[in-house]
């Protein structure tokens, strides 16, 4: 506990860019001292109150086991987290069982599911410097290494008469890959295909038959095995 008092600087979830109240959501709601520090001259929070009625903002969306990773810090802090994929900052609960927010800088997070398997990200691709800055999860690696960008396309619907907004919430999916010291985006999986036989001419007898699919993550990875295996 010790490391996580000294590198993760605690803040309440709902004091930076909370200019959405989701009222589901207890860790986001306003103290009346917030709304009436407008009196002594601060501006005066108008908030905005959402229902989330499907999708989440977070991955996982639920709080998990992990092994946070900060930077220039080997040694990895265990603590339940999940990140804020729009506002790019992870969510974790602290030794008093209250959710709160990390202003350090992460580099990696590995997400334990079972104690088993682990579910992999890393804020921006290392050694790609053209790249978005925002949260990867680490798919596949080897000789190529396999990233997959997820954001957060928000729906809102407004119903007449309430104060409350409801959102819905989907994931969209973007691919990256790190070969030869090169960092690109590949947009289509027959793009990734060429890309691969380009690279290695033994990918012609090792491609599936089958017709692959952009929005099939398992297509994508069975790629990047069959070519990391060459």
């Amino acid at each position: 506990m010790r490391y996580l008092i000294c590198f993760l600087f605690l803040t309440s979830t709902y004091m930076v860019r909370g200019q959405t109240v989701n009222v589901d959501d207890s860790s986001s709601q306003l103290s009346s001292m917030t709304v009436l520090n407008g009196v002594n001259g601060e501006p005066v929070f108008n908030p905005k109150y959402t229902r989330i009625i499907e999708g989440s903002l977070f991955v996982p969306a639920a709080f998990t086991k992990s092994l946070v990773f900060i930077k220039n810090n080997k040694r990895p802090i265990s603590v339940q987290s999940r990140i804020n994929i729009p506002e790019e900052r992870v969510h974790f609960i602290n030794d008093r069982g209250a959710e709160q927010y990390s202003t350090s800088q992460i580099e990696e997070i590995q997400f334990l599911q079972d104690d088993k398997y682990r579910l992999v990200y890393v804020f921006g691709i290392p050694g790609c410097d053209m790249q978005a800055k925002a949260w990867y999860e680490v798919v596949e690696k080897g000789k190529l290494n396999l990233y997959r960008m997820v954001t957060k396309n928000v729906q809102e619907v407004k119903t007449y008469g309430s104060a409350t907004t409801d959102q819905k919430i989907f994931d969209v999916y973007s691919y990256w890959i790190q070969h030869n010291n090169n960092c690109q985006q590949i947009r289509k999986i027959t793009e990734f295909a060429s890309y691969l036989q380009r690279s290695n001419p033994a990918m012609n007898e090792k491609l599936p038959s089958r017709k692959l699919s952009d929005k099939k993550e398992a297509d994508w990875i069975e790629l990047a095995k069959i070519f990391n295996a060459l």
